[in-house]
């Protein structure tokens, strides 16, 4: 009994290695990426320390802060990012998060009133604002140089 396999087989053989041949080809002459180039998180910090939260150092002072080791804003939570200038001339990152994201950052921002929330970029803790009433869908991030400010612009930016 001679069995004989349809046709279809050896073209699906020849066409999964090919398509990731064609994707690695295309990362790599348009510098395209799967993963973002930069990596912005929003996280819940403590006073002292417990497990789940590391201490780190707050970038450009010595303030030190127990961040959770759990993101609970990241890049797929971003919709829209834009940056500019904000009074006296300060450069500030203007973020507009999806509705899950904005959800979230209220419900977290509204049970910490009075305690700082960490906002990391590239696993850096870029400052740990004291949050002073809830925050739905935007954050501003200012502190950072206007060169900094356009580079996390338009990473972040970039469709995810």
């Amino acid at each position: 009994m001679n069995k004989r396999q349809p046709a279809v087989l050896p073209a699906c053989r020849l066409a999964l290695p090919l398509l990731v041949g064609l994707v690695c080809l295309f990362s790599a002459t348009t510098g395209w990426s799967l993963e973002p180039r930069v990596r912005f998180e929003v996280r819940r910090t403590t006073t002292e320390k417990r497990r789940g939260f590391l201490e780190m150092k707050v970038k450009g002072s010595d303030q030190l802060v127990q961040v959770s080791l759990d993101a609970d804003i990241t890049n797929r939570d971003i919709e829209r990012v834009s940056h500019g200038v904000g009074p006296g001339g300060s450069t500030v990152v203007h973020i507009r998060l999806k509705r899950r994201g904005a959800e979230r950052l209220h419900q977290i921002t509204q049970a910490s009133i009075g305690q700082r929330l960490a906002i990391l970029v590239n696993g850096e803790v870029i400052m740990a604002p004291i949050v002073r009433s809830a925050i739905r869908e935007r954050v501003e991030v200012t502190g950072m140089s206007a060169a900094d400010a356009q580079f996390l612009s338009e990473t972040l930016g970039r469709r995810r």
